[in-house]
């Protein structure tokens, strides 16, 4: 049972980027207890190995690590100490398989426990196996994955682990443009879209998101929704939620949404976007949940409030009044053009509301002021006037 020692470092795809990169990754050394059961026959001499599963990398580290130290190793009744280099973040470590090859005159192995110190959270993490690896004993498999003892409590203390998610609207586009192309959802984990988590920090987080969303208000108010029958805010949050649920790993694709400034009364398309952390770590989600605005000013609404729902389909067309207009309030005069004309001058300027249009001389009177802020006069003399107004100005 003698065997040569190696180096048990497990470096990390980046390495392959070169020298430089591989360097500047922390390198975290995991002292692994074995202990090798009391019953006749326990011991093996096959090459055992063991893979960690974490939090943050749910399918294992890149290739399972050997076990072996100068002499011989895993005999009845022993417990051997060995120590294991990992360049890659794993999280809180939730799983190991343990296995062997099989090889060797006596093979068959019979494992009491394994004990794990973890130098990232300082905690000794126990793995009780009590079972045969062997092919002519138990289920004869050489092989085994088991979850941690306290693996039940660890899964339930998870949410004190993720930080309370808070959603606002952030600016998707603005100005004259269109935006159908430029909405995207995603998850981003940790600082990359490739990064994935366990699926019980997934669980745990998209329960997170769903009922516990914080979401700024105007004025320094704030609204905490503990409960997805908020209608306020049950929309974004169910949504983000749903996006964490359906993926582990981050991820970004194109929104459906169609939203063209350009045929509509918006100046600006907001995206509303969650953000919290696991472990430390930000998580963003962003969703398919938009507003728009007239103006550049952030929504003082919430994803489900009805003031949202259509907030996207403001007409830019004008709205007629005939043989009336707003005396006193001309900003601004343009003589000799078509109503058309008048109009789109009237839209292409953030602080035009109305406009009064003279018929006979094309002349076009741009007001800064609203049908509903001031009085409409419906007596001039032969009615030279007619009035047209914004419905979102």
């Amino acid at each position: 049972m003698m065997r040569c020692a190696r180096t048990l470092v497990l470096v990390s795809a980046l390495a392959a980027f070169g020298p430089a990169i591989a360097q500047a990754q922390t390198t975290e050394t995991y002292q692994v207890h074995v202990f090798t059961s009391d019953i006749a026959g326990a011991g093996t001499d096959a090459e055992v190995n063991i893979t960690f599963y974490g939090t943050r990398s749910p399918r294992g580290v890149k290739a399972p690590v050997p076990l072996d130290n100068s002499g011989n190793d895993f005999e009845q009744q022993t417990m051997g100490i060995y120590q294991v280099s990992l360049t890659e973040d794993i999280g809180f470590l939730e799983r190991i398989k343990l296995e062997h090859d099989n090889s060797g005159p006596r093979p068959g192995w019979h494992v009491d426990a394994v004990h794990v110190f973890d130098p990232v959270h300082s905690e000794f993490i126990v793995f009780p196996i009590k079972r045969w690896l062997a092919d002519d004993e138990g289920d004869r498999l050489t092989e085994v994955t088991v979850e941690r003892l306290d693996y039940d409590a660890f899964r339930a203390n998870l949410p004190n682990r993720i930080e309370t998610p808070r959603g606002t609207w952030e600016r998707a586009c603005s100005g004259a443009q269109s935006c159908e192309s430029r909405i995207e959802r995603s998850l981003t984990i940790g600082r990359s879209e490739s990064e994935e988590w366990s699926n019980s920090v997934t669980a745990s987080l998209s329960i997170a998101v769903e009922s516990g969303v914080e979401a700024p208000l105007p004025k320094g108010g704030s609204l905490s929704n503990k409960t997805t029958v908020t209608a306020g805010l049950e929309t974004g949050h169910v949504e983000a939620s749903s996006i964490v649920r359906t993926r582990q790993n981050g991820f970004t694709d194109v929104c459906a949404t169609k939203t063209d400034t350009t045929q509509y009364n918006i100046h600006t398309v907001w995206q509303w976007v969650v953000t919290t952390s696991v472990e430390g770590e930000p998580v963003v989600i962003k969703t398919c949940q938009i507003a728009c605005t007239a103006t550049d000013a952030r929504p003082f609404y919430l994803p489900g409030d009805p003031r949202h729902v259509n907030s996207c389909l403001v007409s830019r067309e004008f709205r007629q009044v005939l043989n009336a207009g707003i005396p006193g309030h001309n900003r601004e005069t343009l003589d000799s053009v078509s109503l058309a004309t008048c109009q789109q001058e009237c839209r292409n300027r953030p602080w035009c509301k109305t406009v009064d249009y003279e018929r006979g001389p094309g002349t076009c009177f741009l007001q800064d002021v609203g049908q509903n802020e001031v009085a409409l006069r419906r007596d001039y003399p032969d009615n030279p006037y007619d009035h047209y107004y914004l419905p979102s100005r």
